[in-house]
């Protein structure tokens, strides 16, 4: 039990068909399960969807990637060590947070689990299985988590929908709170981005931080799509900002500062949820 925990067993069998075509293939798996995307593929749903549903899916995401950092930091596991894992033959990835339990993982479980019971449908639920299994397995194929880490994200991941009933009552209320309660959670989120080192956590609470005050000053989002047309051009010309914005936020994680990334984020969040459904609306009543 202790081999497979550890995945000595795992990665001598993934070696012996590892090959450059899935080596593509688990690494664009991985890169779909970052967290970031999850943030740009949110947006369009608070413009032509729930939108409640939409800000239930954003806090959950980011409880679960509040507390998995919490957990990596608490449990100060090791990940495989990539020297080995050479040996073996494998390419491993590099990371450089601590390993247990895995984010990926359990961030797809929240997020591909709370889509398929959005949209209720058995497909929709195989679909996400799907997506959780392959992102899980992209982490052992890439020798950076055990399969005890991945274990840990699928069970933290699955835990986090005991929360999901709380927020969709909170949804029901407009997300009603008092002006001490938006405060003292923008405080910690502040709190955070200013005192983090870690750049994932500094864009989490950034998001954190835009999207309390877009919900708390700016709700509810006007959204104003009339057709088929209007509601493909406003998908595509949202995602186009919301992509942009993030692209030119995250691509020099390692040059700028934490504080820097992390009020870019609260200011792409605010444009987002908030000013652009805005702005959208004030074109198409003049046309």
């Amino acid at each position: 039990m202790n081999d497979l925990l550890l995945g000595h067993t795992i990665y001598g069998w993934i070696a012996s068909w590892a090959n450059p075509a899935c080596d593509t293939l688990f690494r664009t798996a991985t890169t779909v399960g970052s967290t970031p995307l999850y943030f740009v593929c949110l947006a369009p749903l608070f413009w032509v969807a729930d939108r409640r549903r939409a800000v239930v899916l954003f806090f959950l995401l980011a409880l679960s990637s509040y507390l998995n950092t919490f957990l990596k930091l608490w449990f100060h596991m090791p990940r495989p060590d990539p020297n080995i894992l050479r040996a073996l033959g494998l390419h491993p990835g590099y990371e450089a947070s601590f390993g247990f339990p895995s984010g990926h993982t359990q961030n797809a479980v929240v997020f591909w689990g709370y889509l398929a019971w959005w949209i209720g449908r058995s497909w929709a639920w195989i679909g996400a299985a799907a997506m959780v299994g392959l992102i899980g397995f992209s982490r052992l194929y890439l020798g950076v988590h055990f399969p005890l880490d991945v274990l840990g994200g699928l069970a933290l991941g699955s835990a986090h929908f005991a929360l999901a009933p709380l927020l969709e009552r909170w949804s029901a209320v407009d997300f009603r709170l008092p002006a001490l309660g938006w405060a003292a959670l923008m405080a910690v989120a502040v709190a955070v981005l200013v005192t983090t080192l870690d750049p994932a956590m500094a864009a989490l609470s950034g998001s954190m931080l835009g999207l309390s005050v877009a919900v708390w000053i700016f709700w509810p989002p006007y959204v104003a799509v009339a057709g088929t047309a209007a509601l493909l051009a406003t998908v595509v010309a949202g995602l186009i900002a919301m992509g942009a914005t993030v692209a030119l936020v995250l691509a020099p994680l390692g040059t700028q500062s934490t504080l820097v990334l992390g009020a870019a984020m609260a200011a792409a969040w605010v444009v987002s949820v908030a000013l652009y459904p805005r702005a959208v609306r004030a074109v198409a009543s003049r046309t």
